[in-house]
């Protein structure tokens, strides 16, 4: 993959201490102004800062995207093109774009089937959704050349977090604050590769099923609260995108009619959802429809 495309010439840090960190908008320091956040998110934030994200080799088909995203990147930027919107996150992401060959989630590849179910959102549309990616992979990407300082797009969406709660290779399982911690890291080096103009979006988590006893029923509201606070806090000019409420029925249980059997990933009509939300909050023409009109088959 190389090594990591080298940033502009390194800004003055940002002073420590309290108040919003707005300021590492465009900026191109190497270090989070970590003094400026919560106690609580400081350790998650510095461990997505610190741990390496590649995981290339659990997944044969991720170099491949990856480099592909890189090519593109730098076509873009000598041409001078620019995005409507640009989509950056995990599978729920990635699935937008893309359809798994018969219905296997193992069965990710490099030439993903496209996706001709899913309601589309309008104008010019750049997916950087990675199966599979927690937060510091997300961040790991970024910093490889996925988004290079100064990209051209009116709205950046991310959306991250819901496979940091399932990670298994930590001492203890991640707590919502080490979860919004990381995403915490990720956004700081988004707002400093963004020019000022370019609108950034934070999606909160949605909800996910599992096995009674459902203990997502409760780490996600609490995450997504606590990420909602920070962003107002200390992220003024970052949009908040909510939408796990319209992924529960009216008595608050999962809306499993707009997921896959998975209870994780959503179908056409979740997608539907989540793109009027997007429309609605960026301010964006209506949503296009599928290219055909049955739903992809179910997991």
């Amino acid at each position: 993959l190389g090594p990591p495309r080298t940033p502009p010439p390194a800004a003055e840090p940002a002073a420590a201490g309290g108040g919003s960190v707005a300021a590492v908008r465009g900026a191109t320091h190497p270090t989070f102004p970590v003094a400026a956040l919560p106690a609580a998110y400081v350790p998650g934030m510095r461990r997505a800062d610190e741990e390496d994200g590649s995981r290339l080799e659990s997944r044969e088909w991720y170099p491949s995207r990856h480099n592909k995203i890189i090519k593109l990147m730098e076509e873009a930027a000598k041409a001078g093109e620019e995005w409507d919107v640009v989509l950056l996150g995990d599978s729920l992401t990635h699935r937008w774009e893309c359809e798994l060959p018969k219905g296997d989630p193992s069965s990710y590849k490099d030439e993903c089937l496209p996706s001709t179910a899913n309601w589309r959102l309008p104008g010019r549309v750049l997916n950087l959704g990675f199966a599979g990616d927690r937060a510091h992979e997300v961040l790991w990407r970024v910093r490889h050349g996925e988004l290079p300082y100064g990209l051209r797009a009116k709205n950046f969406v991310v959306l991250v977090g819901t496979n940091d709660l399932g990670r298994k290779d930590l001492p203890a399982p991640p707590t919502a604050e080490d979860v919004v911690g990381a995403v915490m890291a990720l956004l700081i080096e988004v707002m400093r590769r963004l020019p000022e103009e370019t609108t950034v979006a934070c999606v909160s988590l949605l909800p996910r099923g599992d096995d009674p006893p459902n203990e997502y029923a409760e780490v996600i509201p609490k995450l997504n609260r606590q990420l909602k606070s920070v962003l107002n806090d200390m992220f003024p000019g970052v949009l908040w995108v909510e939408v796990y409420d319209d992924f529960l029925e009216e008595d608050g249980a999962q809306a499993v009619g707009l997921f896959v059997r998975d209870k994780l990933h959503i179908n056409a009509k979740g997608y539907k959802v989540w793109g009027e939300r997007l429309v609605e909050a960026l301010h964006l023409s209506p949503l296009l429809p599928p290219l055909r009109s049955h739903p992809p088959a179910r997991l």
